[in-house]
């Protein structure tokens, strides 16, 4: 399973590189997934809550 950001919805806000520091960095005005190979959702299950946008999913 991987994160993956809608950049259509992605409004920069930077509450998920905020909340989630090992998954997300904000570049550019816009959120990018790092370190996708550490994600394991039943742990981190917040991330799919997180963004008021709805622009995080996990596929």
């Amino acid at each position: 399973m991987y994160l993956n950001i809608d950049y259509g919805k992605c409004e920069g806000c930077g509450g998920c590189a905020e909340a989630f520091p090992e998954f997300f960095e904000m570049r550019d005005g816009k959120a990018w997934v790092i370190n996708p190979e550490k994600f394991v959702l039943g742990e981190n299950r917040g991330v799919m809550t997180i963004c008021p946008y709805y622009a995080i999913s996990v596929e």
